[in-house]
């Protein structure tokens, strides 16, 4: 009985605090609760690229045995990723929700962090990077990677101190370099920030924050919407990344936001943490096995050949010279 008016009164503070006020937000809200009606699960994925650009099918991004009935497989898309998902016709098990707005990142990390706020009807909610491809009914995820928490998701695998110049995806790590340092000359050197002043800015401030030893990657992000947890830690990491000073990258904005659930402790080492997990105020960021090839039982970051939660799916988009989907009687499903 406590957990559940510890977690209305939580709901309650976190309304006030990152209640939907745009009316676009409002109106994909509730888009929303007519796609997910009935749904205990909701696996989703943003996306909001901008005109021209070629999708593949969605079906690429779910393999066969990760189907299942009483799942709802939700891709929300800004207009012109919803016009491209439209040629390929049938998408099920996948809806389409259309979000209109903007294109670009920072559009697509409002319904990524704020998930609660926009799946209302449903208990669990599994985030999948289009990037990814989901390998594992989400009953099981969810078992596996919750347990009694209220999120969970993968410890990033550049947490670990220094990797040798060969090792992707961290060959850009400096022996005694800050995590956070090293991300940022990395996200610049490739540029994939919308504004490098906000990035300097926000890594200067960080800087100045004390420890950041949590880093997780954002591509599988796993939550109990019941769980007192869930709502302040998904508020806490909207408004640390929807700040002016901040950038348009997610992951650097989780390591700040968590502290305000996890306060760090000073003597922790991210190379020491990279080594277990960490299961503490009702988060559970999952490190199993130290990041060992084979160590982690199935339960893996993507990197991890032989993990059964998730993997690469391919390209994102399709390059202007693949074949165009051919014409079709059947629209995909697509909600306005």
């Amino acid at each position: 009985m406590w957990l559940l008016l510890l977690a209305a009164t939580l709901r309650t503070i976190v309304a006030a605090n990152c209640s939907l006020t745009q009316p676009e937000d409002v109106r994909l809200a509730a888009a929303l609760d007519l796609a997910t009606a009935g749904c205990g699960t909701v696996v989703y994925t943003t996306l909001a690229y901008g005109p021209g650009t070629r999708l593949p099918h969605p079906g690429t991004r779910l393999a066969e045995m990760a189907r299942e009935g009483s799942a709802c497989y939700i891709v929300v898309a800004g207009a012109a990723s919803a016009a491209s998902l439209a040629a390929h016709c049938d998408v099920r098990p996948w809806r389409v929700v259309t979000a209109g707005g903007a294109s670009g990142r920072r559009a697509s990390r409002a319904v990524k962090l704020r998930p609660l706020l926009f799946f209302r009807n449903a208990r669990y909610l599994v985030f999948v990077d289009w990037k990814l491809r989901l390998l594992r009914v989400p009953s099981s995820l969810v078992a596996a990677m919750l347990r009694d928490a209220g999120f969970a998701a993968f410890r990033h695998p550049c947490t670990a101190a220094h990797t040798p110049p060969t090792r992707s995806p961290c060959n850009h790590r400096r022996p005694g370099d800050p995590w956070w340092r090293a991300e940022a000359r990395e996200i610049a050197r490739r540029g994939v920030v919308a504004d490098a002043d906000a990035l300097r800015v926000q890594v200067q401030r960080y800087s100045r924050a004390g420890p950041l030893v949590e880093y997780v990657d954002g591509a599988l992000l796993v939550w109990d919407a019941m769980h007192p947890v869930a709502g302040a830690l998904s508020c806490a990491w909207w408004t640390e990344y929807n700040r002016e000073d901040s950038s348009d990258r997610d992951q650097l904005a989780f390591a700040r936001a968590i502290t305000a659930i996890i306060p760090p402790n000073p003597i922790d080492d991210p190379a020491r943490s990279f080594e277990a997990s960490t299961r503490r105020g009702g988060v559970f960021i999952v490190s199993e096995g130290g990041g060992r090839p084979g160590a982690c039982g199935g339960l893996c970051h993507q990197y991890d050949s032989t993990g059964t939660a998730v993997a690469p799916a391919g390209a994102r988009v399709l390059p202007p010279s693949s074949p165009a989907p051919g014409p079709c009687d059947s629209r995909p499903h697509v909600s306005k």
